[in-house]
């Protein structure tokens, strides 16, 4: 019976991924300290169409997750 090979991570450059968790955890820690906390929430195409309708949004933007959240956020600052 054939062993199946052991799987094996990728290999990132020692010092890039570890200022990457120091960039991490300084972006979580500012956070923190400002009170905020990320939330993931699920977007459906009628509330794309909403912020769309609404400006908050273009129809090219709408493909990009980063774009959306910020669009959302800006909405819900605005609605303060």
């Amino acid at each position: 019976m054939l062993e199946r090979p052991a799987r094996r991570r990728p290999t990132a450059k020692p010092k890039a991924s570890a200022e990457r968790r120091r960039q991490r955890q300084r972006a979580y820690q500012k956070r923190q300290r400002e009170s905020r906390i990320i939330a993931p929430v699920e977007v459906d195409a009628a509330t794309l169409d909403l912020l769309c309708r609404l400006g908050w949004l273009t129809e090219h933007e709408s493909g990009d997750r980063h774009r959306i959240g910020a669009a959302i956020r800006e909405l819900l600052r605005a609605a303060r």
